[in-house]
């Protein structure tokens, strides 16, 4: 009977190095007469494929499998990835690199020097992530797996930025208008009112909802530049693309750095331990006996190459960073941590500079 058409499945594949993924050729009808099946790879420092489809997977790249018969031809686009594995299986601490793909966090130091590393996974609980981050993934068909803390800082030096200043000096703009809450404003004397304003603190993971309705409400000025602290993690993308794959990189919210503390650098940050402390009647507290918690943050980051990492208290011993969470009109709050054993959750005026590290959902 003659051939009329062939298909082949799957018609992309991602893959990692050295692995392999047979394809599956169908010939219409089932019972056509055909002589010889052609089977080659335009890249094969890429992929290879045999004479019975089996591709295996050679080195990061693209490449495109053709298999020709007769007069018909079929193709699947393979990605091979840079990393030894997928989102799918992430854990804290994993390097996570520019294609989207990772090192496993016990990869050997030699691999992941020569590896474009961008950023260090800190969390695989979706249920830490913000709705609408998830839903901006979804959007792109991409399931939700976890966080990524950039192990670059914006401009790769010790810039400060504002999180809202106008050319006039005006620091000071209601925010709630588009969505971001004051979650810390009218705080009240009062026992107990510590926790409560823990907890607000500690569930706030909307940051990249907080970006985004910066971004979108307020373009004119936050292209301008008044908004420096979102803006710089916008602009973070023009040094450091973020994958395709991934929502881009964004100023956390206050909740988000708590997570990137406890699940990198071991810290318990918690409303009931012995060292958690209220510093005064306006929503600043803080927690001691942290140990070095620059120094541990820095170990994870130990065999990153050193143009693609800025280490932890480049500014002496502390680190102040902002958040994307407000506090009222002119305040948002700061994560500041230090190797004297302190962390602390701090609110600052707007017009203030402090340092702004970005993270991204994947």
């Amino acid at each position: 009977m003659k051939l009329e058409g062939v298909t082949l499945a799957p018609t992309t594949v991602s893959m990692l190095p050295a692995e392999t993924t047979q394809l599956t050729l169908t010939v219409q009808p089932e019972n056509a007469d055909y002589d010889a099946i052609l089977w080659t790879s335009d890249n094969e420092a890429v992929a290879t494929v045999d004479e019975a489809g089996l591709v295996t997977a050679v080195a990061a790249g693209t490449a495109n499998i053709r298999v020709e018969v007769k007069e018909f031809s079929a193709s699947c686009a393979v990605t091979v990835f840079a990393g030894n594995k997928l989102a799918d299986n992430a854990q804290v601490g994993d390097f996570y690199l520019a294609d989207g793909s990772l090192l496993d966090r016990e990869t050997d130091a030699t691999t992941i020097t020569s590896a474009n590393v961008i950023g260090i996974v800190f969390t695989t609980d979706v249920t830490r992530m913000g709705e609408a981050e998830k839903e901006a993934l979804r959007a792109k068909g991409v399931e939700p797996h976890g966080l990524v803390i950039a192990t670059r800082t914006p401009r790769q030096v010790t810039d400060l930025f504002y999180w809202y200043m106008t050319p006039d000096y005006n620091g000071s703009r209601d925010e709630s208008e588009i969505g971001l809450p004051k979650l810390w404003d009218n705080f009240e004397e009062g026992e107990g009112k510590e926790h409560e304003t823990y907890a607000l603190v500690n569930n706030d993971l909307e940051g990249y909802k907080y970006n985004m309705a910066i971004r979108t409400e307020r373009k004119a000025d936050f292209e301008a530049g008044y908004y420096g602290a979102i803006k710089a993690a916008a602009d973070f993308e023009i040094e450091v693309p973020a994958p395709a794959a991934s929502t881009g990189w964004y100023l956390p919210s206050a909740g988000q750095w708590f997570d990137v503390l406890r699940n990198l650098a071991g810290v318990e940050l918690s409303d009931t331990e012995s060292s958690f402390f209220l510093i005064d009647d306006y929503g600043n507290f803080s927690w001691m006996n942290k140990g070095r918690v620059n120094d541990i943050l820095n170990e994870c980051m130990t065999h990153v190459a050193d143009n693609m990492k800025t280490p932890y208290a480049s500014l002496g011993n502390q680190d102040q960073y902002w958040t994307s969470s407000t506090v009222s009109d002119d305040q948002a709050r700061v994560i500041v941590f230090d190797n004297a054993s302190f962390v602390y959750s701090w609110w600052y005026r707007k017009y203030f500079q402090w340092s702004v590290r970005t993270v991204l959902g994947f």
